[in-house]
């Protein structure tokens, strides 16, 4: 569900259900009839030309309407840019485009039938999550079945020599550096991180943004409507945070979850806003409590960190800069995967998946060299 409450000239919180393009029959009169009308004239007419950006690309797709009341909004308080400052190319399935038949049929419906209509959801409306342990559980159950000799706890990357074809890294206990020779590198750091340090080619021009998380820990009973929702969505600006989740209905993961139950926001901001995380932390139970989420007497503990890297924004420089930069440090075998190793948001999930040429045929045996043992390494 997505907050829309500043649509409607109440305080507190108005869900509708998401994505906000599928709850246009349920926005008020005026603004639903202008979505409508924007909509029918982009179904009657498919958009013609090349989106520049991703306003662009809402408004060739939805119309003006919806790109003030609610793109435009949500996507400041995620990217923490405006829509004209990404790419559109970005987007593929992760905004839902909403069929016309869908909408015709919706729109038809009374206000009681809209209560409890199947809106269609997106592409996230079912998802896994583990029963305990949270999603480290994933990781800390791969490593499990791997050889222990695969990975390097508690040690940094200090230096890689492409030329050399070698990582040194410290072992943050013993203060011991070590060096490692490889083959192909595989590497899930920022790409821009990567790229300062091996040199291999002029610093890339990409953009991202910092999150701050705040875990708020709280006592029993659960609010009452917050109960049947695991997440939900805030273009408001009058509260810091874009998404809570409600931790509590994702499995096994709350202590004592027979007393206490807890949320989980997420707050963006420009890499250089000089806000404190501690000032995040008093924005977001005081938003928490203005949208009656939770009681302020009710916490029980509260917990905070700031994610430097959050979101790899998709600027229109993204897709050149990252080609120019992947052509080089793949002449040096070197490959940089993931949300921030390939800098692409709308793969992040998938980094398991993506092919790196050839290395199939690095079988084991083939691994090993005269001096020394060839071994993944997880840091």
């Amino acid at each position: 569900m997505v907050d829309m409450n500043y649509l409607y000239g109440t305080p507190g919180i108005h869900l509708v259900p998401y994505p906000a393009q599928f709850a246009v029959p349920l926005f008020p009169e005026e603004i639903k009839q202008n979505c409508l009308k924007d909509l029918k004239e982009r179904y009657d007419k498919e958009p013609e030309g090349i989106p520049e950006n991703f306003d662009d690309w809402v408004l060739k797709h939805f119309g003006p309407t919806i790109l003030e009341v609610f793109f435009k909004p949500y996507t400041k308080k995620v990217w923490t840019v405006e829509p004209t400052k990404m790419s559109p190319n970005w987007v593929g399935t992760r905004v839902a485009k909403l069929p016309q038949e869908k909408l015709e049929e919706l729109c038809a419906m009374n206000q009681e039938e809209l209560a409890t209509a199947d809106f269609g959801w997106g592409p996230n409306s079912c998802f896994t999550f583990p029963k305990y342990g949270g999603t480290g559980n994933v990781w800390n159950s791969m490593a499990k079945k791997l050889p222990e000799n695969w990975f390097r706890f508690n040690s940094e990357v200090v230096g890689i020599d492409p030329g050399a074809k070698c990582v040194r890294y410290v072992n943050k206990k013993s203060n011991e550096v070590k060096e490692l020779e490889y083959d192909i590198l595989l590497n899930a750091a920022p790409i821009d991180l990567l790229v300062k340090e091996t040199k291999i080619c002029p610093e890339i021009n990409v953009d991202h943004n910092k999150v701050f998380i705040v875990g708020v820990g709280l006592e029993k009973p659960m609010t009452e409507f917050v109960e049947k929702f695991t997440w939900l969505y805030f273009p408001d600006p009058n509260v810091p945070f874009f998404r809570v989740t409600i931790l509590s209905r994702y499995g096994e993961v709350t202590p004592d979850s027979n007393k206490y139950w807890s949320v989980m926001c997420e707050c963006a901001r420009p890499i250089d806003d000089p806000i404190t995380e501690e000032e995040v932390v008093k924005q977001a139970i005081d938003g928490l409590v203005i949208k009656s989420m939770i009681q302020r007497d009710k916490i029980v503990s509260v917990y905070s960190t700031t994610l430097e890297y959050g979101y790899p924004i998709p600027t229109p420089a993204r897709d050149p800069e990252l080609a120019r930069a992947h052509r080089e440090l793949e002449k040096h075998s070197i490959y940089s995967r993931g949300r921030f190793g390939g800098w692409k948001y709308e793969v992040s999930n998938q980094v398991s998946l993506l092919s790196i040429p050839n290395l199939h045929s690095y079988s084991y045996d083939a691994c090993v060299h005269e001096n020394f043992e060839y071994i993944p390494l997880f840091f």
